[in-house]
């Protein structure tokens, strides 16, 4: 079971930690704000190297394009 959930991506708890009098807002790299950013998540670090996402991909927000019609009210 642990090996399945290590194998995908995580959604990490993130918001707000109050220490004392103190509250912080905790931000995690692995939901980032825009497109761009996600080439930037790092995938695995060994020894000192760290393997990003732009290393073996790239990143876009694009779709295929729609193929299907579909006809309302149509009279013969």
């Amino acid at each position: 079971m642990n090996l399945a959930i290590n194998a995908q991506n995580l959604i990490l708890p993130a918001g707000a930690e109050k220490i004392g009098q103190y509250e912080y807002l905790v931000k995690l790299n692995a939901s980032p704000t825009s497109i761009d950013k996600l080439n930037n998540l790092p995938i695995r670090s060994r020894n000192v190297a760290v393997l990003y996402v732009h290393d073996v991909a790239h990143v876009q927000d694009g779709y295929a394009p729609q193929t299907n019609i579909i006809n309302v009210n149509v009279r013969e």
